[in-house]
């Protein structure tokens, strides 16, 4: 994205004048390269050549969302904080949008977790799609929302072949749409012995790893409860116990 057209969507999204537009985008690249600035240093190469030369003022990577939104006003020299985080967002997301998505992933990856609320989608999922990958993230070994993703499937996966085709529905009406197809494999169960649960899930997420599998099936479990608590406890109390134990 040119840098003409930036301010032409942060204009737009921001409902400020052109003057404004340009100094809050310098702003908010400025700020973000405090807050993560070995991954802006990489970034702003990507961007246009007016914003390749902000550099961060002083490091500051425990920076909140909030205090992002007033560094981004003190610097754009506005007191307005609903313009400054109107603004905030809507820059925010105009720069990740001009960038490489492998470029994006690895800034998202180096900012606190709230930041990723300000983004668009990296990987063709919804908001809350993104943030159930994001807190499996948190706990489990995973390293990336992809690696996220592709452990979270083959969890569901593996358990949709376990519980009745009922269950699997009810289960995956309470998550993110994009993720229910994973609960799609069956219209029975076919129960299994736990060693087989796992080494299952270890294979389709190619980790090689059956404990570190067994720690990451009980993270998953855990987190898929705070979206679906009543479905999954149904659909875990048709699992022998050892492989439900990880998630109480």
């Amino acid at each position: 994205m040119r840098h003409e057209e930036m301010l032409d969507e942060l204009q737009h999204r921001g409902q400020v004048d052109r003057e404004r537009a340009e100094r809050m985008l310098a702003a908010t690249v400025q700020a973000m390269s405090e807050i993560a600035p070995d991954s802006m240093a990489q970034l702003r190469g990507r961007l246009p050549a007016e914003l390749t030369t902000i550099e961060p003022a002083f490091p500051a990577p425990e920076r909140s969302v909030e205090e992002f939104v007033i560094r981004v006003g003190e610097l754009a020299g506005t007191a307005d904080t609903p313009e400054a985080r109107r603004c905030a967002y809507a820059a925010f997301g105009v720069v990740c949008e001009s960038v490489p998505a492998d470029q994006l992933r690895r800034l998202l990856e180096n900012v606190p977790q709230e930041f990723t609320s300000m983004a668009p989608s990296i990987i063709g999922l919804s908001a809350d799609a993104e943030t159930l990958l994001a807190q499996v993230r948190q706990l489990t070994s995973a390293d990336s929302l992809e690696r996220s993703r592709e452990l979270t499937e083959a969890v569901l996966g593996v358990l949709a072949e376990n519980i009745t085709g009922r269950q699997a529905d009810d289960l995956a009406a309470g998550l993110p749409s994009e993720l229910r197809s994973a609960l799609a494999t069956g219209t029975h169960a076919e129960r299994t012995e736990p060693d087989r649960f796992f080494a299952e899930v270890d294979r389709l997420t190619g980790t090689m790893d059956t404990d570190r599998t067994r720690e990451d099936v009980g993270h998953v479990f855990t987190v898929v409860r705070r979206w679906a608590p009543d479905e999954l406890d149904r659909s875990l109390a048709q699992l022998p116990t050892e492989i439900a134990a990880p998630a109480g």
